[in-house]
């Protein structure tokens, strides 16, 4: 229902609707009901599109965002994944933002980028991509290895799933934009563009997919949704003569 056009912004304008899903996740303790409260919280998710001005929604994001807490921190993968992607909505908000970092949540959305698990993994960058618009948050962000981390996460799943790549480009690019070039030591740096140059040569790119069927789609998606952000990060990697 949440996805319906007219449905879901005329629930995330309902104030009851809105108190009783946080009182849902604030009473109901995962051990007891997990199936209940990771429905909740993709009720959420889904919900958080919908921020219009003055929303009931939009007014409840931090107390929304501080409920999440108790779901990325519990041992169930299913609730830690549908409270990441609620972080990863609700920190376009600088306000949340700052609770994350304040809550030390951007430690643990960083480990998530160890996971092997591709939902985990885009649900992440989601976060991180937010978090690395504000400049004070990219040195914390790299302290705890979300550079490195970003960089595997392109060369492991890039050549599978190029919305993920893209998503990873983009957390990327935002971590070291500004000026923030730096928090990538040489390494890290050398190797980022070994895999980027690899990754936008279509001939290298799309031979990974052996699945003719799909490798239509799979190279619409490395043009839409990974090709124009890598090659934006490219650009900022590399010196002012080799952009030319």
């Amino acid at each position: 229902m949440c996805i319906h056009p007219a449905v879901g912004p005329a629930l995330a304008a309902n104030a009851t609707c809105i108190q009783l899903l946080m009182e849902t996740l604030e009473l109901r303790c995962v051990q007891e009901s997990e199936e209940l409260l990771v429905n909740v919280a993709a009720t959420i998710n889904n919900l958080s599109f919908y921020q219009e001005d003055g929303s009931v929604f939009r007014r409840s994001r931090l107390t929304m965002a501080k409920l999440m807490l108790k779901l990325v921190l519990c041992s169930s993968m299913d609730a830690v994944l549908e409270a990441t992607r609620v972080y990863g909505n609700l920190s376009q908000s600088k306000d949340v933002r700052e609770f994350i970092m304040q809550n030390r949540v951007h430690q643990f959305v960083v480990t998530l980028l160890d996971s092997k698990s591709t939902e985990m993994c885009i649900s992440a960058c989601g976060v991180l991509t937010n978090l690395a618009q504000d400049p004070p948050n990219r040195a914390s962000l790299s302290v705890e290895g979300a550079t490195a981390k970003l960089v595997d996460c392109l060369r492991d799943f890039g050549p599978a799933d190029w919305q993920l790549g893209g998503q990873v480009c983009q957390a990327l690019w935002n971590m070291i934009s500004g000026g923030s070039e730096k928090l990538l030591d040489t390494q890290e740096r050398e190797s980022l563009l070994e895999i980027l140059t690899t990754y936008l040569d279509e001939e290298e790119a799309l031979k990974w997919m052996e699945n003719e069927e799909k490798r239509d789609f799979h190279r619409t998606c490395w043009e839409l949704e990974f090709l124009p952000v890598a090659q934006k990060l490219m650009k900022t990697l590399q010196p002012p003569d080799q952009t030319a």
